[in-house]
């Protein structure tokens, strides 16, 4: 019966440990290589995507992030290294160059607990076969103890490593999906805005290569947490995520990750951006088509609850300005616990868009 559960365990080892091959096309990869040694960093960046496009491997996403820094764009550097070292933690080379890029951009980084430092000692993918290896040998363990009917401290040891590595695999889940929200400055800086709108006040500037824990997306704009505990928007283009969503969740370097193309954000100069919003507004009215009637009607609620209704109309007024007559409620249960009605007409120029009268009024009464 020994015999049997050690030639059992070692062929859990074999088969939860055995190496892998790279997947990705051999061409591309030596491609990309050629043109890295003969200096054509374009070339190399795409030629390096390109082999990425099926499966994601650490070697190949080092040599793109240093095909990036040599372009001069240590944002895209960064996510390039901290990407390798998710599927291969420690690896020197990549761990040297990730250092470099962070201290070239000056990029700023969230802090990290201890116990989220050892969660991420193993690549994802190993931790969660040293979790499912080590529950099947206690298993086994546990199961070899019960047949001989040995019921002592052994048999409880061994269900007590069932229960520690399942609860090992759950952290180590957990944990991936919490990094599945951090993000990577891959712009030369991320400006900081209270709201999701360049006319906002720009606030601090965040590097390339500074971490970012995304919060919320609206838009072209992500709702982050930044290093030092401060939150705000960012453009959604100016980062990318750590973890590339993939079709097996959880998983980074499976089979069919959607790589964002980093060509866009190193191959095209940055736009330089104007000292302030205001010299990018028209000093001259604009020319807008002619504004048609219009209904609209929208519904408010969860769960497929409505809570409240509104209704919009558009027209023009006899003296020839556009009107905006906007109304709206609380209906069903949410009206007998808080009634609201809010009725607002505003009036515009239709050339300029400018504003010339605003009457609002919103009623309330509470009912709990």
């Amino acid at each position: 019966m020994r015999c049997g559960v050690l030639a059992i365990v070692w062929l859990l080892f074999a088969v939860l440990f055995s190496a892998r091959a790279f997947a990705g096309p051999d061409g591309d990869f030596a491609v990309a290589n050629r043109a890295y040694a003969e200096g054509d960093f374009p070339a190399a960046l795409r030629a390096y995507e390109r082999t990425l496009a099926g499966e994601l491997h650490a070697n190949a996403l080092y040599n793109l992030g240093n095909t990036c820094f040599r372009i001069g764009k240590p944002g895209p550097a960064a996510l390039c290294y901290e990407r390798a070292l998710v599927l291969q933690p420690h690896q020197p080379d990549a761990v040297a160059n990730l250092r470099l890029a962070r201290e070239k951009s000056g990029a700023r980084l969230l802090e990290q607990a201890w116990w989220e430092k050892a969660l991420t000692w193993f690549a994802p993918e190993t931790a969660t076969r040293i979790a499912i290896g080590a529950a099947w040998i206690f298993t086994l363990v546990a199961v070899s103890f019960a047949w001989r009917k040995k019921y002592g401290a052994a048999l409880l040891g061994s269900a007590f490593g069932v229960l520690i590595a399942a609860g090992y695999g759950g952290a180590i889940y957990w944990m991936t999906g919490e990094r599945g929200q951090i993000a990577i400055v891959i712009a030369e800086r991320a400006i900081v805005h209270p709201e999701p709108a360049e006319h906002s006040p720009a606030g601090e500037s965040l590097p390339g290569g500074s971490e970012v824990r995304v919060i919320g997306e609206s838009g072209e704009w992500v709702y982050c947490k930044l290093p030092g505990g401060q939150r705000g928007w960012v453009p959604a283009a100016s980062v990318d995520f750590l973890l590339p969503h993939t079709k097996a969740a959880g998983r980074i370097g499976a089979a069919g990750a959607e790589l964002q193309s980093l060509a866009s954000a190193v191959l095209v100069p940055a736009k330089p951006s104007s000292a302030d919003w205001r010299d990018e507004i028209w000093k001259k009215p604009g020319t807008f088509a002619t504004l048609r009637p219009a209904v609209f009607h929208y519904a408010f609620g969860w769960s497929g609850l409505t809570a409240a209704e509104a209704d919009a109309t558009t027209s023009f007024s006899p003296e020839g300005r556009c009107v905006l007559d906007f109304s709206a409620k609380t209906t069903g249960v949410v009206r007998t616990l808080w009634k609201m009605d809010a009725r607002a007409v505003s009036e515009c120029d239709p050339a300029t868009f400018r504003p010339v009268k605003l009457t609002q009024t919103e009623t309330y009464k509470k009912k709990t």
